[in-house]
């Protein structure tokens, strides 16, 4: 790729970034207000009745996706993120899972767990 393919994609991204950074979803459901950011983060909540909080994120993230997909959409209609997608999914091994305890420190169960489930 020529430097100047460099500079254009650098642009794509720092456009999308940018763009992403400053989306905010936000919705309404029976008194209780949910702010969520791009990568659907909770940034507040207000509420007297607990039991919607649930669906209201849920409409939040809804309502904040479609900014979402446009801000991302130069990158993602981009050849060389194609390419880098298909090569990092095709040359990625699994995640390891964590073990749960320490084998070299065993207490009185057997065991001292280091992790959660």
């Amino acid at each position: 790729m020529s430097h100047n393919k460099h500079d254009e994609f650098g642009l794509k991204v720092q456009r999308a970034n940018l763009a992403l950074q400053q989306i905010r979803g936000s919705a309404t459901i029976d008194g209780i207000h949910v702010v969520v950011d791009a990568e659907n983060r909770l940034l507040s909540v207000s509420t007297a009745d607990g039991e919607t909080i649930v669906e209201a994120y849920n409409a939040a993230i809804r309502e904040a996706q479609p900014r979402v997909d446009d801000a991302v959409r130069e990158l993602r209609e981009d050849p060389l993120v194609d390419a880098v997608s298909t090569f990092t999914r095709h040359n990625s091994a699994p995640p390891e899972a964590e073990p749960l305890w320490d084998e070299s420190d065993r207490g009185a169960r057997g065991f001292n767990v280091i992790g959660t489930v």
